[in-house]
């Protein structure tokens, strides 16, 4: 394989999700590169922490999971308002980019486990994500985009319906 084929022009490579994902960036006024990056700000990498860890905090309560942390003497149940999040030492762009297809192995693998198809589902999430930037939605202090307060939320119950007759 020659590698500087990839070197020049990445868009090629990039899936239907990941462009949604990117219209979603720019519309947040948030760059995506078209080359690699091999590090993020602090700023940029403490949004991304946080983001990440709601949503898999989300995905074990949705399973029924309760996240214990364990102290030796006593649990504590784990809460995502709860956590203090801080930059400890650099990037390694390496376990960034494990990381980041591991979680997505592992969510599509739990759909498949599920029987869900993916496609339809994350196509409704993401063109729902986009409508995040009518009326009043707004970038909250913390970086993450507020919805605006009539924003619907996808109607995931009835695509399930609608699949399963």
């Amino acid at each position: 394989m020659n590698a500087n084929k990839f070197r020049d022009d990445t868009q090629h490579l990039k899936s239907a999700h990941q462009v949604r994902v990117e219209m979603f960036m720019n519309k947040m006024g948030v760059h995506a590169p078209n080359k690699p990056v091999l590090d993020l700000d602090e700023k940029s990498r403490l949004l991304l922490a946080k983001l990440v860890m709601e949503e898999v905090l989300e995905y074990l309560e949705g399973l029924g999971i309760e996240l214990v942390l364990n102290t030796g003497d006593r649990g504590y149940v784990i809460y995502f308002k709860n956590l203090i999040f801080s930059c400890s030492h650099d990037t390694n762009i390496e376990e960034v980019i494990d990381g980041v297809c591991d979680i997505k192995f592992v969510i599509t693998k739990a759909l498949s486990m599920f029987g869900i198809p993916d496609l339809p589902f994350q196509q409704l999430v993401d063109y729902n994500n986009l409508m995040k930037f009518s009326s009043d939605g707004h970038r909250a202090e913390n970086g993450k985009w507020v919805k605006p307060a009539n924003h619907t939320p996808p109607k995931i119950k009835e695509l399930l319906e609608a699949i399963q007759s």
